[in-house]
Order: structure tokens, then sequence, then C-alpha cells
């Protein structure tokens, strides 16, 4: 009966390891794959799966899930390895999520922790994006804390997002104090918008 428990369990384990090698003819890569956890595309490409090792794709590691395009680009996968990135060092943990027109762009990143981008203290955590430019510009973030951004007292929000321009210029946020602009004085709570050369271009309504 011993003999028989053993061999059960050694079955069990075996299968609770079965790996599936799956090849990404886009980037000629082979992923170790989790058993069933593979799912495609009605044109035979690689939709997602959960990998057993990093793997290394057009220069990025990835771990745990991996996330494709119909056309065999990475959509979003989990930083495995650091890499630079706009002047930064995206730490490990990152979740990105690449632009669908032009996949060597990484178009959001889901920091593991806060980050300081371009000087502004952004928020990390669990679902909370951080977005670029195609230039690689900081382009929307959430605030830890208040924080003055070109001169604009900004509030800290996991609601209200802070949008940057492509040249790096404040285009909007919510006030988290008075602010007076040119010959205006608008309240905390306002939202404001500004074009690329810091004008108000946008008052509350």
């Amino acid at each position: 009966m011993r003999s028989l428990i053993l061999a059960a369990s050694c079955l069990l384990f075996a299968s609770c390891a079965t790996t599936e090698k799956v090849y990404v003819d886009s980037y000629s890569a082979e992923l170790i794959c989790q058993a069933s956890t593979d799912h495609y595309f009605d044109n035979g490409t690689l939709s997602k799966c959960r990998l057993t090792e990093p793997a290394m794709l057009g220069g990025i590691v990835c771990d745990g899930w991996i996330h494709f395009n119909e056309d065999g680009c990475i959509d979003q996968c989990l930083l495995a390895r650091p890499i630079p990135f706009s002047g930064l060092s995206v730490p490990v943990g990152s979740w990105l999520l690449f632009d669908t027109e032009d996949p060597d762009h990484i178009a959001v990143i889901m920091f593991p922790q806060d980050m300081v981008v371009e000087g502004v203290t952004v928020r990390g955590g669990v679902k909370i994006m951080t977005s670029f430019h195609q230039n690689g510009r900081l382009k929307g973030c959430f605030l830890r804390e208040d924080q003055v951004i070109d001169g604009i007292p900004c509030k800290a929000s996991v609601f209200q997002e802070v949008r940057f321009h492509e040249n790096g210029q404040l285009e909007s946020c919510e006030l988290s104090d008075d602010a007076t602009l040119g010959d205006m004085t608008l309240p905390a709570g306002d939202r404001i918008e500004l074009d690329s050369s810091g004008q108000l271009i946008l008052l509350p309504l």
C-alpha cells in the first residue's frame, strides 16, 4: 500500500511540474510555459502563457505571465531583470505594457514601488499606471504626495491623473492649493489644463 501511495504521489508531482515549450517566431525564442496556461489566437499565434523560467525577448527579460498581440509582438509582461528606459533604471517586478502600434515602445509601466521620474515622485503599486510619450518623456502619472510641478501645486490622488506634454511641460492636474496663473487665482480642487508653453487654456466650469 505504501508503495502505491508513493507511486501516486510521484505521478501527481510529475503532472504538476509538466511544462510546454512554445516557439515564438517574432522573437526567434522558445518559451517554457506552465502546462495548460498557453492560450492562442484564432490565427494560431500565442496569446498568453505563464513562464516557468525567465525568457529574453527583444532584449527584455520577462517572467510569470506574458501576453502577446496577434502579430506575435509582446503586449505586456512582468520584468525579471532591470532595464534602462528614458533615464530610469526600471526595477524588477515592474509590469510593462507595450504600444500596439510601435512594439518597441513601452507605453505604460506599473512600478512595484514609488519612483522619481523627471523630478516627479510617481506612485507605484498594483494597477497604478505611469504612461510615457513616444519620445520617452513622462505622459501621465498618479502622485504619492502633493507636489509643485512647473510652479503649479498638484494634488496627490489615485483617481486624478497628472498629465504632461511631450516636451515635459505640465498639461493638467487637480490643484492641491490655490494657484495664481497670470492675473487669475484659481481655488484648490479645480482641475486645470495648460498648453505646451505653460499657458492656461481651459478653465474649470
